[in-house]
């Protein structure tokens, strides 16, 4: 079974994906961030923002994203658009 695992083909994902951005966190360090004030208030009106129905769901983020992208690709194609 070792051995199998060894041969494995997939590729590992990168640590950090982002250049300059940290997700290795240590439990003590998560703690100190969740216990700033200034955090905590955040994520209280974040939450309320959520309930509210104040925030955009990612599924239209997206969409809005794809035509953004379509009317830009068409754009270039067509003379005389820009």
């Amino acid at each position: 079974m070792l051995d199998a695992m060894k041969k494995s083909t997939a590729k590992p994902l990168p640590r950090n994906p982002v250049p300059g951005i940290t997700t290795d966190i240590s439990e003590e360090e998560l703690e100190q961030i969740e216990a700033d004030p200034a955090f905590q208030r955040m994520m209280r009106n974040a939450e309320r923002d959520i309930r509210d129905g104040k925030t955009i769901p990612m599924e239209e983020v997206i969409r809005e994203a794809r035509a953004r992208t379509k009317r830009r690709s068409r754009s270039v194609h067509l003379p005389g658009f820009r």
